[in-house]
């Protein structure tokens, strides 16, 4: 990547670079972390994989703004990368000195291959449903909200917005794994889901024009919105044994990153049937598909526990 800056490399190189191998590379270390964090919790599982989650939102905010400064005082680009890449790595380091797996490998499944048994679970193929839904509506406001406060004339606040975004995701992480350890992590799922539709078409649709509007957007959004991180792995560890979770997690999020390669393409591709500035119909679909998925959530655990909303789920 830093070659890209530095001297005329051809495109290609980016991609293969940043997009496949950076792409491959972080999508194994955070699933093999996360399966291997529900090893070890069971009763608070939320709270730890909240907490665990949360490193990405502080990232968020952190990384940016030295990004932004570093432009702003006219240093090189590829060093600002560089000086990333060493923390990054030290932290890569450490964490593979900190993981212990608790169980032993499940001898059922191979090393490349899914846990085709749970497609024979209903419930396993909703909450994938669920998962991959969600995906296609999670991003779209950290991916677009800077460029539509700005198309909007919002430049004062735009460049903060996914900052705040961001440390407001740090506190919905751990917040609502807490809870969700007392009171169900799928009820709790589905309230945060809700709530997030709601702010997307009353806060960001409604009143995303104004400043006042589209901050408590990045708020209200960025906290709720830090459990379809968080939770969504201890939701699919509700449905499984410990012994399977691993594989199970791990066949969930290969099916769902179809979603997540294909929600933000699909994203420019809304707004561009407007000369690239169509937002309503942009935060239109990212609502209708929130929606959908929370409905989706609500069929896995009444399909699951029951209908009542007084259970524990």
């Amino acid at each position: 990547m830093t070659d890209l800056r530095s001297g005329n490399i051809a495109y290609l190189h980016f991609i293969l670079a940043f997009g496949i191998l950076g792409g491959a590379a972080s999508s194994i270390l955070w699933t093999t972390s996360i399966a291997t964090l529900g090893h070890w919790f069971n009763r608070n599982r939320g709270l730890a994989t909240g907490l665990a989650t949360s490193a990405d939102g502080v990232g968020g905010v952190i990384l940016p703004h030295h990004v932004l400064e570093t432009r702003a005082w006219n240093r090189k680009f590829a060093w600002t990368m560089r000086c990333f890449a060493l923390v990054s790595g030290c932290c890569f380091l450490a964490g593979m000195f900190l993981l212990r797996t608790r169980l032993p490998r499940n001898d059922h499944t191979g090393l490349l291959t899914l846990d085709w048994a749970g497609f024979r679970d209903v419930r396993f193929v909703l909450i994938m449903a669920a998962i991959f839904v969600l995906d296609w509506a999670v991003l779209v406001p950290p991916a677009c909200l800077t460029m539509c406060a700005r198309s909007r004339g919002l430049q004062a606040v735009s460049p903060h917005v996914l900052a705040i975004l961001n440390a407001a995701s740090v506190f919905g992480r751990g917040v609502p794994g807490l809870i969700a350890d007392r009171i169900g992590r799928f009820n709790v799922m589905i309230v945060c889901s809700a709530v997030c539709t709601v702010s997307i078409f009353g806060l960001w649709l409604g009143l995303g024009t104004s400043v006042g509007g589209t901050i408590s957007f990045a708020i209200v959004y960025g906290f709720f919105s830090g459990p379809a991180y968080s939770l969504t792995p201890v939701c699919v560890a509700q449905l499984c044994k410990t012994e399977v979770y691993a594989s199970r997690y791990g066949t969930a999020y290969g099916v769902v990153s179809l979603a997540t390669l294909a929600g933000v393409p699909l994203s420019g591709t809304i707004l561009g049937t407007d000369g690239g500035g169509n937002y309503d119909a942009l935060v239109l679909f990212c609502g209708a598909t929130y929606a959908a998925s929370t409905v989706l959530f609500v069929v896995t655990r009444g399909v699951s526990r029951g209908w009542k909303p007084s259970i524990k789920f």
